[in-house]
Order: C-alpha cells, then sequence, then structure tokens
C-alpha cells in the first residue's frame, strides 16, 4: 500500500509543484486507442502461447500463487474477480502515471528519447522481478521478467510518441487481463 501511495503522490506533488499541463496525459485519439488496443492483444497472445508452452513450469508454482491470494482474503472466484478489475484498471493506471510518465518522460530530459525508454523499462521489470521471483524458479523469473521489460518499452514507445497515457494504459489493462485470466485458472478451474 505504501509504495502505490508514494507512486502516485510523488508524481502529482511534483505535477502540482511544476504546474505541469496534465490535459495531454489524457488525449484520447483513434491513434492512442489503436495503439492501446493492438500491442494489448499482440502482448497478450505472446503470454497465452508462453503460458501454453511452458505450462508445467508455470502450473509448479500454482499451489504458492494459490496460498498467496487466499492469505490476501480472495479465497472465491467473486472475490478474485473483483480484486482483479481493481488490479487491471485501477493499479495499471498508477503504474503508467509512474513508469510511463513520471520515469519515462523525466528521463528524457537528461537522456535520448531511446535511453529513456530503456532505462525507465529496466527499473520497471525490475520492481516486477522481485514479486515473480516469490513464486517461479530463477528460470523462469528472469524470462517473465524480460517479458515485463518488453512490455514497458512498447508501452514507453507508445506513451513518448502519442504524449498520452491512454494507449499504453488501455493496452496494460489489457494484458493485465490476460495474466489475470490465466490467474483465475489456475485458482479455480481445474
Amino acid at each position: 500500500s505504501g509504495t502505490k501511495i508514494f507512486t502516485l503522490a510523488l508524481p502529482i506533488t511534483i505535477l502540482y509543484k511544476k504546474k505541469l499541463n496534465s490535459s495531454k496525459l489524457w488525449k484520447i485519439d483513434s491513434q492512442n486507442i489503436l495503439y492501446g488496443i493492438g500491442s494489448g492483444i499482440l502482448i497478450s497472445l505472446f503470454i497465452f502461447l508462453f503460458y501454453k508452452i511452458f505450462n508445467s513450469q508455470i502450473l509448479a508454482a500454482s499451489e504458492s500463487i494459490k496460498c498467496q491470494t487466499f492469505k490476501f482474503g480472495l479465497d472465491t472466484s467473486m472475490k478474485f474477480i473483483g480484486f482483479s478489475i481493481f488490479l487491471a484498471v485501477f493499479h495499471s493506471l498508477i503504474e503508467e502515471f509512474f513508469w510511463r510518465w513520471f520515469v519515462t518522460f523525466g528521463l528524457t530530459s537528461h537522456f535520448s528519447f531511446y535511453s529513456a525508454i530503456i532505462i525507465s523499462s529496466i527499473a520497471f521489470s525490475a520492481h516486477h522481478y522481485i514479486i515473480l521471483s516469490q513464486f517461479f524458479n530463477t528460470t523462469l523469473t528472469i524470462v517473465l521478467g524480460l517479458g515485463v521489460m518488453i512490455g514497458g518499452i512498447i508501452w514507453s514507445y507508445i506513451f513518448l510518441i502519442n504524449s498520452s497515457l491512454i494507449g499504453p494504459w488501455i493496452s496494460h489493462i489489457i494484458v493485465d487481463f490476460s495474466i489475470l485470466a490465466i490467474g483465475y485458472k489456475m485458482m479455480f478451474i481445474k
């Protein structure tokens, strides 16, 4: 909770203090929407393919994931679905606001376009490596973490070329729902 408050409060504080124009951040146009939907579907297809290929290694972690999920009180399918909606919609918004606008955009004032994307995406994946390592073996953690980094690269690129969080956020929502659908299957469908 503290981490999520920090990732939201710090950028908002800076936005307020510098009186930056944030209206562009939420620009909705067909290009943003198409980039978001297209990249979200493409990334999700790779996620489902990866799950199909490495099903046995991923399922090896299912008891550990199920135990942790139940510790959070998500022991029924309805609770899990409710949490999934919150996570996919609101948590992804917080992550996009922090990682794309605050970190990636912030880095563009010190680094080149592509360097800012790579540096912020490495940091974005490092944040996820910690979580992944709690459930998966080292090899799978590295591979999944690289997938997160690639997602970060795609979302940072979409953000920087459009100057809007809408495209990356739509993509992130689609990807999170795909991951959570796999999680639902692991938790509740035998």
